[in-house]
């Protein structure tokens, strides 16, 4: 419950106030408006601190977007940038990326203030000037190259002109096209700077490509031209072009030199053996006299020629004869005339030292003992030939004119070998396809072809074989023929050019040789396939080539019987061509059921079917003994015990059959 207070007034007081007294004190406020002004003057200056790092980070922000600009513009990839200008267009791009760099700045700019443009500015200005020596720098490059590239063009395009000239034969047109080419270089390296030295060997460099290429490409077309032509220039080509010209006319010098000494045999012709002989001599002094340094001063004359210089009357100078040749000495030591003289003696020339006529000078002459040419409508002998070749005094002009000699030979014999194949081919053609029972005879048969057969000793052959067919005899094949011809096919199925070589020799429609018709055809095959050189025919032989060569292993290894008592009148010559024919048989019906040749192991289990078969006695079901034949195939023998097992039994003597094999299985186990 409240409790109530009375309000209750208390005594009355009255304030009695004292006399009046005025302060006449003063207040000082200075240090507080010092210090006021001082806290303005922070503030100020916070603010403007504030305001300067705000505009440096705004122009900090505009330089990156000006760094940006440039990484773009000299990016290769940005189509707009300065790829956009290269080789001669290269000298727009200063403008025009400037341009483009100044719209960009102003962008950038627009986006400031007052102080931060100031600021800019500054930082603008600067960046533009090393856009601008950068850009200049790029256009120079760019366009030097362009007038390097196009100074090049031009210096190869007419020293092209000027070789294509030479080659044509027209020196004339050759030379000008030359001076302009090096008129056109002598500009370009004096602009780029080069002094009197090195203009020089610029010169000589173009003249020694534009000569070294005219003979090269003519070597292609007469290698005796091109040397006449290199001898011509020689001495304007530099030691590098030189050993390169060198290096490649003396194959085709030499390949043409071999056609035309064979070419003056085979066809007797005195005339074309003293060009043969002068082409050769020539390129043999050519090739001298570079290498010992001596230069040329006479290599043919005409008459007139020859006798205002005091030469003899048949001289080797002659253009008749073209076999000698002259070289100053002026300027060389003894000893390099000495080394000169005893090299071109040491090829088999003839050397004169001359201190008279045109000077002192080396001359060098064929020597006059020389087998003669055979006279024109004597055939010669190949002994005959090869003497004539050897009369050669240059070693390398000997090997390579045999060489020639032998390849014609060869290619006629081989053209001869075709041309008895199709005549056999086609003479065995009709002796097989001829009705039996027509009654005609052989001469008959063969038409035209009879005289063709007689001439090459087929006659007798071919009677054999049409009264063989006449009887109904069946035409059978020789062992040793097939075990030659098997032999040859496998050998060159294996790679050996030799081999292929050989092959090429056989005739299977040869009537002389006792063969079936099938065998007949199947080695004609055998080799059109083996000579075609396409790898998946050349396999496919190859195949049948390795089974024939398994075959034959087999019947000497696993059979015990000697090879060359295959197909003999023996028992095992007579046993181990019944296997070889077997063999083959299944490998022919293995392959036209399956489409494909008989592997390694196919052909082992084949082998092993026909040949080890053995017995055992087994107990019968209710009484007695039940024989039974087993292969031993089937005994599943690994081939490393296989091997072992075989060898064992040929060391004690024993023979390689089923029941042995057997046996020694069964008791290693």
């Amino acid at each position: 419950m409240a409790t109530l207070i009375p309000r209750v007034s208390g005594p009355q007081v009255e304030a009695q106030m004292g006399p009046q007294v005025r302060n006449t004190a003063q207040v000082d406020l200075s240090p507080a408006i010092h210090a006021a002004g001082q806290v303005g003057q922070a503030a100020a200056q916070i603010f403007q601190q504030q305001k300067d790092r705000s505009d440096l980070t705004a122009v900090m922000q505009a330089r990156r977007e000006l760094s940006e600009w440039e990484g773009n513009a000299f990016n290769p990839a940005n189509p707009d940038g300065v790829a956009k200008y290269r080789g001669k267009d290269s000298l727009l791009a200063p403008d025009a990326l400037l341009g483009d760099l100044d719209k960009r700045s102003g962008e950038i700019r627009s986006r400031l203030t007052a102080d931060q443009q100031s600021r800019f500015d500054q930082v603008a200005f600067s960046f533009r000037d090393t856009v601008q020596t950068r850009l200049n720098g790029y256009a120079e490059r760019q366009y030097s190259m362009f007038e390097e590239a196009e100074n090049k063009a031009a210096i190869d395009t007419v020293g092209q002109d000027a070789v294509r000239a030479g080659l044509a034969g027209d020196f004339n047109l050759a030379d000008t096209r030359l001076q302009e080419v090096i008129g056109i270089a002598m500009a370009s390296y004096q602009k780029q700077g080069y002094g009197p030295e090195a203009l020089k060997a610029g010169e000589r460099g173009i003249i020694s490509s534009v000569r070294k290429q005219t003979v090269i490409g003519m070597a292609l077309q007469d290698p005796f031209a091109a040397q006449d032509l290199y001898d011509r220039y020689a001495d304007q080509l530099t030691p590098t072009d030189r050993a390169v010209v060198e290096r490649e006319l003396r194959p085709y010098v030499e390949d043409r030199q071999a056609d035309a000494d064979v070419d003056a045999w085979e066809s007797r012709n005195p005339v074309m053996a003293a060009r043969a002989d002068a082409a050769s001599v020539q390129t043999q002094f050519a090739s001298l006299g570079a290498q010992h340094g001596f230069r040329t001063t006479s290599v043919t004359r005409s008459e007139e020629e020859n006798r205002s210089v005091g030469g003899v009357a048949n001289s080797q100078h002659l253009e008749s004869r073209g076999t000698a040749r002259d070289w100053s000495v002026k300027g060389k030591t003894p000893e390099q005339i000495s080394a000169f003289v005893a090299d071109l003696k040491a090829a088999g020339f003839q050397v004169i030292t001359e201190p008279h006529g045109t000077g002192p000078h080396i001359h060098a002459e064929l020597p006059p003992q020389r087998k003669a040419i055979a006279p024109e409508g004597d055939p010669g002998s190949k002994a005959d030939a090869l003497a004539y070749f050897d009369s050669f005094a240059d070693p390398r002009r000997r090997r390579a004119a045999r060489q020639r000699y032998g390849d014609r030979l060869a290619v006629a014999e081989a053209r001869r070998a075709e041309q008895d194949r199709d005549v056999s081919e086609s003479i065995n053609l009709a002796v097989e396809n001829a009705d039996p029972n027509s009654g005609a005879s052989l001469r008959q048969l063969l038409g035209r072809n009879y005289t063709r057969a007689a001439e090459r000793g087929w006659i007798p052959s071919l009677e054999a074989r049409w009264k063989q067919r006449q009887t109904g005899q069946a035409e059978t094949s020789s062992p040793t023929t097939v075990l030659a011809m098997d032999e040859a096919v496998y050998r060159a199925s294996l790679g050996g050019e030799p081999a292929r070589v050989a092959l090429t020799h056989f005739n299977p429609y040869d009537p002389n040789l006792q063969l079936s018709a099938s065998d007949r055809k199947r080695y004609a095959d055998a080799q059109l396939k083996l000579l075609s050189g396409k790898p998946e025919q050349t396999a496919s032989v190859a195949s049948e080539a390795e089974i024939n060569s398994i075959v034959k292993q087999y019947v000497t290894g696993t059979m015990g019987i000697d090879a060359s008592k295959i197909g003999g009148n023996t028992a095992d010559g007579k046993k181990a061509w019944q296997f070889t024919t077997d063999m083959r048989r299944w490998a022919e019906q293995f392959e036209n059921e399956k489409k494909r040749k008989p592997g390694y192991d196919e052909v082992l289990k084949q082998a092993d079917f026909l040949t080890l078969q053995g017995t055992v006695e087994r107990p019968g079901r209710l009484w007695g003994t039940n024989t039974e034949t087993y292969r031993v195939q089937d005994l599943n023998i690994p081939a490393t015990d296989r091997i072992q097992i075989e060898e064992a039994l040929r060391a004690a003597g024993k023979p390689v059959t089923a029941d042995n094999i057997n046996k020694l299985w069964l008791g290693k186990k």
